[in-house]
Parts: C-alpha cells; structure tokens; sequence
C-alpha cells in the first residue's frame, strides 16, 4: 500500500498493477473491485492501473500488450466500428464524411 497526498490509498501488486482507490467510500470501492475480479477476472488481465476513486466508475490503464492488441484491433474493424456519436468531435465527424 502505499499513502497518496496524506489522503488516500493506492494498493500496488508485485506485478506492479496500481489500484487507485478514493479518499472516502474504500470499503465500497474494495467490494466493487471484488465484484469485479469476481465476474470479469479484472486483476488477472493485462491492466497496469485500476482506478477506484470516482464513485460508480471505473478507469482503466491498459498494459502494452493489451494496448497493442486493442489498436490493431481499432484499425482492422475501422469500417465496421464507428465512434458514439455523442462524443465524437467536429473534427472526427468531417473526417469520417470524407471518407465516405
């Protein structure tokens, strides 16, 4: 465990996986990352920080493999996967009519 800004936790595996978990709310947070590990094997993935500290959500940082295999993945079903419209910027929806 290692203290951050006398505030809070982060609990760091020796596989070197950092787990961020909030000022306040760590027992709901460690059952949520329980919960996880329970029903998608979260801890055992190619995951190099998991982070607890926004209530009800969860940020990931994804490892190089894990990284890696998600861009090629991007580029291969471009054409098949299209961004959420809600979040896509002006740029991106130009580009996108371009290329059509």
């Amino acid at each position: 465990m290692s203290r951050v800004g006398d505030r809070r936790w982060d609990l760091i595996f020796y596989s070197g996986l950092r787990v961020q978990l909030p000022e306040s709310g760590v027992a709901q947070a460690l059952v949520q990352l329980n919960q996880y590990q329970s029903e998608d094997q979260l801890l055992d993935r190619d995951v190099t920080v998991i982070d607890l500290r926004v209530p009800g959500m969860i940020a990931l940082k994804l490892g190089e493999v894990a990284q890696k295999a998600w861009a090629d993945d991007k580029k291969k079903n471009k054409h098949i996967v299209k961004g959420d419209a809600e979040y896509e910027t002006s740029a991106e929806r130009a580009a996108e009519s371009k290329a059509q």
